[in-house]
């Protein structure tokens, strides 16, 4: 397990329930100790958003070996009509602006 990565994974953790909930977690005693990892993780899911949720399945497979599978859904494209009424060419460079 590359130890940078999980940190970076927790510590994205502790940015989202800090916003979410006004909660901090232990960065580090929580890349450390299992068990805290784990109610870290319940806390975490309480809250069923899908930035916090992605990163707790991360969190989870690094610090504790499960892997969860999710079906990964591509975000929707903006119909052809909205695309012109919004005065865009509908070209891929014209969306990014």
């Amino acid at each position: 397990m590359a130890e940078s990565e999980l940190f970076g994974v927790v510590t994205h953790l502790f940015v989202a329930l800090k916003r979410k909930s006004g909660r901090a977690i232990d960065t580090v005693w929580a890349a450390q100790n299992k068990e805290y990892a784990r109610e870290v993780l319940r806390v975490a899911r309480q809250y069923d958003e899908p930035d916090m949720v992605r990163l707790a399945d991360r969190f989870e497979e690094l610090m504790l070996g499960v892997m969860r599978t999710r079906p990964v859904t591509a975000p929707e494209a903006m119909p052809e009509a909205e695309v012109a009424s919004e005065g865009r060419s509908g070209r891929y460079i014209g969306l990014l602006r």
